[in-house]
């Protein structure tokens, strides 16, 4: 656990600089500019897998939007559990399966986001919801400061009787290399597998 937060912490503390607003903004596009446009390529459809485990269908309660108590993580879910929104951590950038994402960044600087194929895992019988985000490509340039690589999160846990919570803990496999104006180092992923931290997603009424 102490080996992954220290990596976590390192690229937080790094991205933090480099995005123009810092991180204090969660569930905000923190990463753009107000006078230059984002450019996004068109959402592909065949990036978005759902596996429903056993008999039946991804329930009804379950569509709609989750937001994390931490993290910046937000879902939302349509009738057969296809991601059709969600903000990631990395930046806090809203994002979808298969787009590609330009940013803006200070002093000149760009941000490109390509996020990879996406996976939706839920077992009925445990109530077990596990969301896996793989981004192709994460690279964050800024002066001398960049963060170039990929990564892929998993958050997977129960949801509550009532389909109010989602209790998930949350496993971070990146490999980045951080570069600043006196270093480069490789970040990559805990060899022991454990979890970054705990994460509580609650279900936001429409």
């Amino acid at each position: 656990m102490k080996y992954l937060l220290s990596i976590f912490l390192t690229i937080c503390v790094i991205a933090c600089y480099i995005f123009s607003h810092g991180c204090n903004r969660a569930h905000t596009n923190t990463t753009v500019s107000s006078n230059t446009p984002t450019r996004t390529q068109d959402y592909n459809q065949e990036a978005m897998k759902v596996i429903i485990e056993g008999k039946g269908k991804f329930p009804q309660s379950l569509a709609g939007k989750w937001r994390a108590d931490k993290g910046g993580w937000e879902f939302t879910f349509d009738s057969e559990g296809n991601i059709t929104s969600a903000i990631i951590n990395m930046g806090r950038q809203q994002i979808l399966p298969g787009q590609t994402k330009e940013v803006p960044l200070k002093q000149d600087g760009k941000g490109i986001y390509k996020a990879g194929i996406w996976t939706v895992r839920y077992n009925p019988g445990e109530r077990k919801l596990t969301v896996e985000v793989i981004m192709d490509q994460i690279s964050l340039h800024m002066g001398q400061q960049s963060i170039e690589g990929d990564t892929t999160d998993i958050l997977t846990g129960t949801v509550s009787e009532d389909g109010s919570t989602w209790h998930t803990q949350w496993y971070n496999y990146p490999e980045y290399i951080v570069t600043a104006s006196d270093f480069a180092k490789l970040l990559d992923s805990d060899p022991k597998n454990n979890p970054i931290d705990v994460v509580i997603f609650e279900k936001i009424p429409q």
